[in-house]
């Protein structure tokens, strides 16, 4: 129970660098050129939602191989709170961009992202789960099937 501890705790961490580093990312704009008035395509949502997943998970890892290890350690309570200035934020703003790519009317993609903001809520309010398992891996499943590579929340 420490070991997983230390790890959440360096996850955390290596969160609240990758925080630093997304305020200054752009968002999933360029490439193909949307209609303003309309939503993507499935394939021009694709293309711009993987960036955004993988721009997240290709920064936190590199961030947390930065960690020395053990560096991170606390209580529950800490780690929460950690939870909710850090990890919420952060899949928040994944989850904002995501939909703003406007994106297709299928079924899919708001499956997608209706799953992402459920979970989010559902961790928000009852963080100590996340203590010891991911729910947001679910989402990484759904965003796999709809043909978005490499979502790793």
């Amino acid at each position: 129970m420490r070991g997983n501890r230390k790890l959440t705790g360096a996850l955390l961490l290596g969160a609240l660098l990758t925080v630093a580093l997304l305020s200054s990312c752009g968002g999933g704009g360029g490439g193909d050129a949307a209609t303003a008035s309309g939503p993507l395509t499935k394939a021009q949502f694709i293309k711009r939602a993987g960036p955004i997943c993988q721009k997240v998970a290709e920064e936190r890892e590199t961030l947390i191989k930065q960690l020395p290890p053990g560096q991170v350690s606390g209580s529950r309570q800490q780690l929460e709170k950690a939870l909710a200035l850090v990890i919420f934020p952060l899949y928040g703003k994944v989850i904002s961009e995501l939909a703003e790519l406007k994106p297709p009317s299928d079924q899919a993609a708001a499956k997608l992202i209706g799953q992402a903001e459920a979970i989010l809520k559902q961790a928000e309010a009852h963080p100590g789960p996340l203590l010891t398992g991911n729910p947001f891996r679910q989402i990484n499943g759904t965003a796999a099937k709809y043909g978005i590579k490499g979502c790793t929340f």
